[in-house]
């Protein structure tokens, strides 16, 4: 009799121990409502104005600061954002901005880096990034294009880990069909600023990474793009490395979603859309470890009257205390609840 009660004593402290160690990133967040930052038609007249005095007020991605400040891409331009008032950081060519945990920003220009350590008060440039590495790679950047996606970390042990991913659309010969495809670039750093390429690292498969856990884990995912005509009823899949993809386990059977946002809380999600029409289903949901649940999310009413029927997003970001920034092409919404 005691040896059963010792036995079911020890299963029940097991169970307890193990129902108060569940990972943070499985805590769904429901409901979240988005706020409208701003408009692009609310823009002042000279923020997104190139060398030729060309307007592009297009909202291309935007981060949260640790002073509570923003950096925020238009068209192709960085600024510091705060209280309605742009001051420029970089003039031309921004692509998407990254930030590491120990507060390092990083902003992928046209085939050039910009670095940060003091909080996007300043940056440094590293130009031609890609096309150094030697010149197959510069013809490939010539004539195919540069990277426009970076995803950087610093992970645990002190190292650094940046891809580079450059999404473009080939032209299927002869059926008029055109496929999405991606190319990546592995990099390693000692200290954030140095980078050395991994020329022989990257996954096997066709996709790109959506963030790095920490512990070194990246997370890619897979794209079957099977011939471009035909639907595949199956075309996503997230694997994750911690080896820059020279082995890697599959993570998530995706369909019919497909993951693309990592939260700094490592939670998953697959973010496209939030639906202010009855006629459209929102594409914005978080994994649970075993599937896939809808948020149901809402948007304030400026942002409905600017977004017919849903708002498409573009691009996800977080503030330093975690609420996440949506951004489309008229304007930047940031949520009233963290991530």
């Amino acid at each position: 009799m005691k040896t059963r009660v010792l036995i079911t004593l020890v299963v029940i402290a097991l169970l307890g121990c193990n129902k108060e160690n569940v990972s943070p990133q499985f805590e769904i967040v429901s409901n979240p409502a988005f706020e409208t930052l701003f408009l692009t038609s609310e823009l002042p007249d000279d923020v997104g104005e190139n060398s030729s005095g060309i307007l592009f007020q297009d909202p291309r991605d935007a981060m949260g600061l640790d002073d509570g400040s923003m950096l925020i891409n238009i068209g192709g331009r960085v600024y510091k954002y705060s209280n309605g008032i742009f001051i420029e950081k970089i003039a031309n060519n921004a692509q998407h901005i990254a930030k590491t945990s120990d507060g390092n920003i990083y902003i992928l220009g046209r085939d050039a880096l910009y670095t940060s350590t003091d909080g996007g008060e300043s940056f440094t440039i590293q130009e031609k990034i890609i096309s150094n590495l030697g010149t197959d790679y510069a013809l490939d950047v010539y004539y195919n294009g540069a990277p426009n996606r970076i995803v950087v970390q610093k992970i645990t042990g002190g190292e650094y880990i940046m891809w580079l991913t450059r999404e473009y659309e080939y032209h299927l010969g002869g059926t008029g069909f055109t496929q999405t495809q991606y190319i990546n670039y592995a990099f390693t750093s000692t200290n954030g600023i140095n980078w050395t390429f991994k020329e022989n690292e990257g996954f096997k498969f066709t996709g790109y990474v959506i963030g790095i856990q920490e512990d070194g884990t990246s997370l890619f995912v897979e794209i079957n793009l099977g011939d471009g005509i035909n639907f595949n009823p199956n075309p996503y899949t997230l694997h994750g490395s911690k080896d820059l993809g020279k082995t890697d386990e599959i993570l998530i059977e995706a369909k019919p979603n497909l993951p693309n946002v990592l939260s700094p809380t490592n939670k998953i999600f697959a973010i496209n859309s939030i639906s202010h029409n009855d006629r459209f289903e929102s594409g914005f949901s978080q994994w649970n470890e075993s599937s896939w649940v809808n948020l149901n999310p809402t948007i304030d009413e400026k942002a409905q009257n600017t977004n017919n029927n849903q708002l498409n997003v573009l691009r996800v970001n977080f503030t330093v205390d975690g609420r996440m920034i949506l951004v489309n092409s008229v304007g930047i919404y940031i949520s009233n609840k963290s991530f």
